[in-house]
């Protein structure tokens, strides 16, 4: 087998990524300051499940090595669910990745997919003995046929994905020929959306279900010579404002050759606590 080389950022609030590692044993997968240019040698970014905001030159880092050649996939963003203590809620966070994504036409958005086609939870009952309840915060996303056909997704059906952001759809590169889209993953038409300061999430027998529903997308795909989200933009400032100063981190206006970029709202189902 090939040995390929991948980097992910320095895991944030220690989320352990062992099991993953396990299952790609013919890639080399090392962690990566964003303080540099990522190495030419690394074939992929991986990131998952950030919940702390990356700088602007951070996110340039990132955009400069898809414009040279590079893979990305990001897992999640722009969520933080605490699992600790027992009763799991979750927490809208600004990573800033949208700055990066938005010029691509996606972006994460803050609030948690529900859906009546779920995983299943244990509840704690007043006999002591848990009993499993379904539990709409883990949407079973099952795979349309021209979805299966994509390498990501080859030969599977369905999967869980815990925790998921949906994901929001622009137009700007519509018209761009050199780029292709494609929806991976998506809810069931019967999913809804819940959001707020803080999102409770802990297991229970009767959910509050809206009455409209519908499907979001989770998971979509970039392939192509994708333009640079920051190529041509000046460096913001701390305050917000544009400094007027061009960026010492320069990439090309388009990506030197086709790329891949991968989105997903969710990387829990990445992480060692929900990989079997």
């Amino acid at each position: 087998p090939m040995q390929m080389q991948m980097g992910m950022p320095p895991q944030q609030g220690g989320v352990k990524l062992n099991a993953l590692k396990a299952y790609m044993p013919t890639y080399d997968v090392q962690e990566v300051k964003l303080d540099k240019e990522v190495s030419k040698d690394l074939r992929a970014l991986l990131i998952v499940q950030p919940d702390q905001a990356f700088t602007d030159n951070e996110l340039r880092y990132i955009d400069q090595f898809v414009m040279r050649g590079g893979s990305l996939a990001i897992f999640g963003g722009a969520l933080k669910v605490d699992v600790s203590g027992g009763s799991p809620s979750g927490a809208a966070v600004d990573t800033g990745l949208n700055k990066l994504l938005d010029k691509w036409g996606v972006s994460l958005q803050g609030k948690v997919v529900a859906d009546a086609q779920c995983g299943r939870a244990r509840m704690p009952t007043n006999f002591g003995i848990p009993i499993a309840v379904p539990y709409p915060p883990v949407p079973i996303v099952t795979f349309e046929d021209y979805q299966r056909k994509h390498p990501v997704l080859f030969r599977l059906d369905q999967t869980a994905v815990p925790y998921a952001s949906p994901l929001a759809l622009n137009d700007t590169l519509k018209n761009d020929k050199q780029v292709k889209r494609t929806i991976l993953a998506q809810s069931t038409k019967y999913a809804w959306l819940m959001e707020g300061a803080t999102i409770d999430l802990k297991a229970r027998e009767r959910w509050e279900v809206p009455k409209e529903r519908q499907s979001f997308v989770l998971g979509v795909a970039l392939e192509g010579n994708l333009p640079s989200a920051f190529a041509a933009g000046p460096v913001s400032t701390p305050e917000g404002g544009d400094s007027g100063a061009a960026s010492p981190i320069s990439a090309p206006a388009r990506s030197e050759k086709p790329v891949h970029v991968l989105v997903f709202g969710s990387g829990y189902f990445m992480r060692d606590e929900f990989l079997p």
